[in-house]
């Protein structure tokens, strides 16, 4: 992952009032995977926001297509592990068993394979910023893909709740140099991804058809 390529990226996903921003320096990118990875812990730690992911994840290609959103996960060993009644998907994962270390094992491979961060904030955090931001980065994932490059969000550390707090604190000082936001005007991360190149060509994310997303 080179600079200039980066900067092509980011230039495809500019717009009005929009920062976009990223890394691939060497010395900027241990304390990024990191903090990818003490985040991911807070949330799969958490009952209520484990929870959230686990009722959305989608395991083998029946629950993948019969839903079409969520968490898509498709290898031999978690089917298996459905099959065999050994994925729990009713209760948070206590901290030390099979299915947490699954869950965790998953998020360090994320982080610590990370060749570069993209990053999306906004100078404030009304509806509008968030849909701009939202546009944006559709235009940031459409240009990775001309690209080649893997655009993956690790938007832990951007949720807004207690026990995420120190690390919604440090990831805005790390990537605007700032404190996080106290106020609806104040300058807001509102996209934090990964990036790199895929080791295989990946299968497409099944769609859900636009009469069920959008009421006219």
């Amino acid at each position: 992952m080179t600079a200039p390529t980066l900067q092509t990226l980011m230039a495809g996903a500019g717009g009005p009032g929009l920062r976009v921003d990223g890394t691939v320096a060497a010395q900027r990118l241990p304390a990024l995977r990191e903090l990818c990875r003490q985040s991911a812990q807070v949330e799969l730690l958490t009952p209520r926001t484990v929870m959230e992911s686990l009722r959305f994840t989608r395991v083998g290609p029946a629950e993948i297509l019969a839903h079409r959103d969520g968490i898509a996960v498709n290898n031999v060993m978690a089917r298996l592990a459905v099959g065999l009644g050994l994925f729990d998907r009713s209760a948070p994962p206590a901290e030390g068993s099979t299915n947490y270390q699954q869950m965790m094992s998953r998020f360090e491979g994320h982080s610590r394979t990370a060749m570069g961060f993209v990053w999306l904030a906004t100078p404030g955090n009304s509806r509008s910023h968030q849909i701009e931001a939202g546009r944006a980065f559709v235009r940031l994932q459409l240009k990775a893909t001309e690209l080649g490059l893997g655009v993956h969000p690790m938007s832990q550390a951007l949720q807004e709740f207690a026990e995420m707090a120190p690390h919604y604190q440090r990831v805005h000082q790390l990537l605007l140099g700032r404190d996080a936001p106290r106020g609806p005007g104040d300058d807001t991360l509102q996209m934090f991804c990964r990036l790199g190149y895929a080791a295989q060509a990946v299968a497409a994310t099944p769609r859900r058809p636009l009469r069920e997303l959008v009421r006219v």
